[in-house]
């Protein structure tokens, strides 16, 4: 986030004295708050305040909370946005309420404000780390669609857990599934396939690395050589503990820039000779006798002896 960006809190609440109380708190706070007496003013109040987080009462006349959130999730401005709903200790009902309409968090009304003014720093640091994941995996796009480089995260069986979209271009398969390893390696030439399966095995089991080049066959007839790399990774904070992240790149461009050109490199014959033709001459002859190598370029000169 901005660190000269001033953050602005929305908060909507039908009591008074509570809104006075949480306006003041989150004022210390250093945060500009708007305040709204009704649901139907938060979301009158949204769009031209554009706020950084809302905090909203679940029990509000003329349109509740739950309906405002969810009003505030179907603006394009409030997808990502923090929403803290206030409800009643044990209104559980409302809870699941407020979940199912996109809320946040949620807080019991009445609550210490400074606990508040904290609850809401924690879901401003949540949203400010949730969007520098968004701006670096979109940056990690760019780079693969620069670079043509695509990735495959899978599962030690050869599950698929996500895939770069640009695996799918290099490989040509944007309309097929790839949910596992096999449906790679049946795109093989068949005498590769085993080949394959058993590197990535031994990747999965025995944390081995692996660097490959296979020929294989598009659904459309284009043959292809795709180079791919692979290696166990520890996935934090995932459900499985490791994970095999393989790397593809399109080779073929470059396995025919390095295929055997049919031309040679010879030096130019002169018209009427051949390299046959010439023939070392016998020790001792005079120099004007000797014949200069063909192709050589090199100009006679004038000698009294050798």
């Amino acid at each position: 986030m901005d660190p000269t960006h001033i953050t602005t809190i929305l908060i909507a609440d039908d009591d008074p004295s509570h809104l006075l109380l949480a306006e003041a708190a989150l004022g210390g706070a250093g945060f500009v708050v708007h305040t709204a007496n009704d649901g139907e003013e938060a979301v009158r109040k949204f769009e031209p305040t554009q706020p950084d987080c809302v905090i909203l009462d679940v029990n509000m006349p003329k349109m509740t909370g739950i309906e405002v959130c969810r009003r505030i999730r179907e603006h394009a401005d409030g997808r990502l946005l923090p929403i803290l709903m206030l409800t009643g200790r044990n209104d559980i009902v409302s809870i699941s309420d407020a979940f199912a309409a996109g809320a946040s968090d949620f807080a019991q009304k009445g609550m210490n404000p400074r606990l508040l003014v904290e609850r809401v720093r924690f879901l401003l640091r949540d949203r400010a780390m949730q969007d520098n994941l968004w701006s670096s995996r979109s940056k990690l796009l760019l780079a693969q669609r620069i670079a043509r480089v695509g990735h495959w995260e899978l599962t030690l069986d050869g599950r698929t857990l996500d895939m770069s979209p640009v695996v799918g271009q290099i490989l040509e398969c944007d309309s097929q599934p790839m949910d596992r390893y096999e449906s790679f390696v049946a795109m093989l030439d068949p005498a590769e396939q085993v080949q394959a399966r058993q590197a990535f095995i031994a990747c999965a089991i025995d944390n081995s690395r692996f660097s490959s080049e296979h020929r294989l066959r598009t659904a459309a007839g284009k043959d292809l050589y795709i180079h791919q790399e692979a290696e166990l990774v520890q996935a934090a904070g995932s459900a499985h503990a490791h994970t095999v992240l393989v790397a593809y790149t399109d080779s073929t461009a470059l396995r025919r820039r390095k295929a055997p050109n049919s031309r040679t490199n010879s030096c130019p014959k002169r018209p009427g000779r051949s390299a046959s033709t010439w023939q070392r001459p016998a020790p001792g002859a005079p120099c004007s006798s000797r014949p200069t190598p063909p192709g050589c370029g090199v100009l006679p000169r004038r000698v009294s002896q050798c």
